[in-house]
């Protein structure tokens, strides 16, 4: 893992409950240290695997905190852990063309998504831009409701 340009502003100690973030990153880095050493026999149910932007999502992932157009980057963990919020359900491809506007992007995950799905990220005019055509189909787990 390479850390270029990064800037450390604060030290974790112990269980890392006074810097919550920095604890969550050195435990994502231990765990994938130990996978690639081949130490890792099981990943503790509750920690985060790793953290990933948006367009690495597969369907099946489970992460921490809903994703949005703004926050590209996402927790990925376990599906039963307990701090697990949601689940990728489905990667839908939106046809090239014109941006389509947010009533057709709502018509597409309204006919494209399964029906268990809660909420979806859909490609922002700026990424459709840069050939973002991926709407992520999300389901929340353990009776979590999407933030309004």
């Amino acid at each position: 893992m390479v850390l270029a340009g990064a800037c450390i502003v604060g030290v974790a100690t112990g269980s890392g409950e006074k810097w919550p973030v920095i604890g969550d990153f050195l435990r994502s880095y231990e765990i994938e240290r130990a996978e690639r050493d081949g130490r890792l026999t099981e990943v503790p149910s509750d920690s985060i695997i790793k953290i990933i932007t948006t367009d690495e999502l597969s369907v099946g992932d489970c992460y921490t905190k809903l994703p949005s157009a703004k926050k590209l980057e996402v927790a990925l963990l376990a599906c039963e852990a307990p701090s697990a919020e949601g689940e990728v359900q489905a990667l839908v491809r939106i046809p090239d063309g014109a941006y389509p506007g947010p009533d057709t992007l709502f018509q597409i995950a309204s006919s494209e998504c399964p029906s268990t799905t809660v909420a979806y990220l859909e490609p922002t005019e700026l990424r459709w831009s840069f050939g973002d055509r991926i709407m992520i189909c999300l389901r929340l787990l353990n009776g979590r409701v999407p933030d309004e």
